[in-house]
């Protein structure tokens, strides 16, 4: 339903919403390839829940499809959305998707965003906290 749904603005994106939600945890392998473009779409609050969907499916199956997508989102100096920035940092950090490809624009961002994050030796994200790694 979501692949055939005509992407762009809407005046309620409630609908595109409910389906990223319900396909992030239905858990379909082929849902990753659907989510991703909608990264994109005009609303906040859709790539929002696009992210979520996308973090939510992770597996060692879904990394080549949604990682670099996200990372690019992440280092989009034309982003303005912190919360999908930090949302996207945390998923990272909970995968432990590899920043590879992206080090030092995830850094600069990181750096800018002023998080709980950094990027170790292994091109991961770790937690500045103790306790969190």
């Amino acid at each position: 339903v979501l692949a055939r749904h005509e992407h762009g603005y809407e005046l309620d994106p409630t609908r595109q919403q409910q389906l990223l939600t319900f396909l992030g945890e239905l858990g379909d392998p082929r849902a990753p390839e659907v989510i991703v473009p909608l990264l994109e779409d005009h609303d906040e609050t859709v790539r929002f829940t696009s992210i979520e969907a996308l973090f939510r499916l992770a597996s060692e199956e879904s990394e080549p499809i949604s990682r670099e997508p996200l990372l690019k989102l992440l280092v989009d100096e034309e982003e303005e959305s912190r919360r999908l920035k930090n949302r996207i940092a945390e998923g990272l950090f909970e995968t432990t998707w590899s920043v590879r490809g992206y080090r030092g624009s995830v850094e600069r961002t990181l750096a800018e965003l002023g998080g709980d994050y950094v990027v170790d030796g292994k091109g991961k994200l770790r937690s500045k906290k103790k306790g969190r790694s």
